[in-house]
């Protein structure tokens, strides 16, 4: 069973995992999703199985807009192509939703 749920600072190793896996050149790093974390206007999710980091979602809130804005998306090359992303998309439009957002980016 995959799980979404807030992320930790401790998450961020395992971000940088699946980060290397996914680019040649990886975007963010350690330092990025560190930076990030310290946002108040910017949340982490961190997608689990059996206790295994497979993956991570950013999303940025601007509640003067009202819009929460999908940052970043990183799944594990193993666990793409089940939906798994598309299913954090719909999740995501459920919390926002609930925080009476109008709009998602």
């Amino acid at each position: 069973m995959i799980t979404m749920r807030p992320s930790v600072v401790n998450d961020i190793v395992a971000f940088e995992v699946i980060e290397q896996q996914l680019y040649a050149t990886p975007p963010w790093g350690g330092a990025g999703f560190r930076a990030y974390f310290q946002s108040r206007h910017h949340h982490w999710f961190t997608l689990t199985t059996d206790q295994a980091v497979i993956g991570y979602v950013g999303v940025a809130v601007n509640q003067h807009q009202r819009d929460m804005h999908l940052t970043n998306i990183g799944i594990a090359p193993s666990y793409q192509g089940m939906g798994i992303g598309t299913r954090c998309i719909h999740e995501l439009q459920q919390l926002a939703r609930q925080a009476k957002l109008l709009t998602m980016s």
